[in-house]
């Protein structure tokens, strides 16, 4: 699959669900490509000016510099964070769900499961953003690994959205048999 169609998939995926695509950007120091965003407005109380929020679904490439282990997944999802928060700021949402889909070139291994399994437990750094879903997408390989919580109440729910729609196109990694 090629890039432009996988951003189709995601555009006919989100945009039932709420989300509209928005362009993405390029950041230079330190060194992020935002492809694209998918932000869909929240409201998760009955007070509409206090209890607002936005999920955004945020489309990166990861960057050669970058490496695909723990320490290299921390620095990615720091830097997609803060871009985030940067587009969508405090006075437009107090909270943002972000799902972020990480486009890699390395392959997709039985490991990286667990690996974005435990990522999901950081906390990033600017506070008020919530990793409620974690994508790592090979489309040469055309397999995908992830990790989704429980979407914050049902608040936050482009990860599942995402989870069910790219599992039906992409293939988890399966270990080859040694005989």
């Amino acid at each position: 699959m090629i890039e432009a169609d996988f951003l189709d998939t995601l555009d006919e995926t989100l945009r039932p669900a709420g989300a509209s695509p928005e362009p993405g950007e390029v950041f230079e120091t330190p060194r992020l490509e935002v492809l694209r965003y998918y932000p869909r407005r929240v409201q998760l109380g009955p007070i509409p000016v206090f209890d607002r929020g936005v999920g955004v679904v945020v489309v990166v490439r990861q960057p050669l510099e970058v490496a695909g282990d723990a320490k290299g997944l921390r620095q990615l999802l720091g830097r997609a964070a803060m871009a985030v928060n940067g587009r969508y700021p405090p006075w437009q949402s107090w909270v943002v769900g972000m799902v972020a889909v990480i486009l890699s070139s390395e392959p997709i291994t039985p490991q990286d499961d667990d690996l974005l399994t435990a990522t999901m437990s950081l906390t990033l750094p600017p506070r008020r953003v919530l990793l409620t879903g974690l994508f790592r997408v090979n489309l040469g390989q055309e397999a995908i690994a992830y990790a989704v919580t429980s979407g914050q109440e049902g608040h936050f729910g482009e990860a599942e959205i995402l989870a069910d729609a790219l599992s039906k196109q992409f293939r988890r990694f399966v270990p080859f048999l040694d005989v």
